[in-house]
């Protein structure tokens, strides 16, 4: 989508055209990748709570804690398995606890097929 846009006159063109090229190898790239993760959730917390009180404040936490620490140990493990130590990344995780992520999901899926017409 940029190649395009290179001023073949700037003296870091060609190597950047190198970098861009499909046959070019990640490591070649980038020395580290950052992955940014939105995940939404069903909360139990979120259903059951009536008030943002302290309760809750400690529920979602907990709650938020421990689907985080989860994710963290299964990324690990995958990581492990499929990536070699000399191609290190990092995975920014944001979770966002949902009363019911069927709707947020219709809701989204519904502007999107509107954005298609």
């Amino acid at each position: 989508m940029i190649k395009n846009k290179i001023d073949p006159e700037w003296p870091e063109a060609d190597a950047l055209k190198e970098l861009l090229h499909e046959n070019t190898s990640l490591d070649k790239v980038f020395e580290q990748i950052c992955i940014p993760v939105l995940l939404t959730y069903d909360s139990k917390v979120v259903q059951n709570s009536k008030a943002a009180d302290q309760e809750y404040k400690n529920n979602i936490r907990d709650e938020v804690f421990n689907a985080y620490s989860n994710m963290r140990e299964k990324l690990e493990t995958q990581y492990k398995a499929h990536f070699a130590e000399t191609f290190p990344f990092i995975v920014h995780v944001i979770l966002i606890p949902l009363k019911e992520k069927k709707k947020l999901v219709e809701a989204l899926d519904a502007r999107l097929k509107a954005l298609q017409i």
